[in-house]
Parts: C-alpha cells; sequence; structure tokens
C-alpha cells in the first residue's frame, strides 16, 4: 500500500468552514441582513415551474385516485395533491416534447 490515507479525501476536496454538509462549520448565528429578492416575492406569492423533456402525458387520461379500484393503489395522487394543496396549478406541453407544470401558492392574509 502506497503512503496515501484512504478514505480521506485530499484538503481541496474538504468541506470548508460555513459550507453545507460540515456540521462544525456552520455559522452559530444567522447574520442580520436586509431581505433577499427571494424572501421579498414569497412576501406575496411563490411561483415554481418544473419542465422535463421526457414523452409527457395527458392529464385528463389519468385516473381518479379517489375511484375505488384506485383506493389501494400506491400511485397516482400527485397531481390531483399538487390541485388541492396550490392556488394555480397547470400542466403544459414543452415543445418539442415534454411537459412543464407550474405552480403557485398565495400568502394567506392575516386576519
Amino acid at each position: 500500500m502506497s503512503g496515501r490515507n484512504r478514505g480521506v479525501p485530499p484538503p481541496e476536496h474538504r468541506f470548508r468552514k460555513g459550507q453545507s454538509g460540515n456540521p462544525k462549520g456552520r455559522p452559530r448565528k444567522a447574520k442580520e441582513c436586509s431581505p433577499s429578492a427571494f424572501e421579498v416575492i414569497l412576501e406575496k406569492s411563490l411561483t415554481v415551474t418544473i419542465g422535463d423533456e421526457g414523452d409527457g402525458f395527458d392529464p385528463t387520461a389519468v385516473p381518479d385516485p379517489l375511484a375505488g379500484e384506485n383506493l389501494l393503489r400506491g400511485s397516482g395522487r400527485g397531481v390531483m395533491l399538487m390541485q388541492a394543496f396550490m392556488d394555480e396549478f397547470q400542466i403544459s406541453k414543452r415543445s418539442p416534447q415534454g411537459t412543464e407544470v407550474k405552480m403557485v401558492k398565495y400568502k394567506a392574509k392575516a386576519t
């Protein structure tokens, strides 16, 4: 065996202080800073758009997960749950192929 220390990455590939995945290097206290653009956007709504380049699917052909024959199936509830939990939900085809899903959730107004 050579003088290499197996199982220990070289220093340039190790986690550095404050880098995710290194619990000893994580800051103990968050620094005070102004809200980021992402946080400002979240004050009103959150929009998530996900797309792929697969064959896609027809959302109208998805079987009803609440139908008796589908109640015990271990899959097939994703579209129903996204429609239930999001304020806006759209599925569209991408060109030349693929599917894009857009979901919007609005922040609830304080009562």
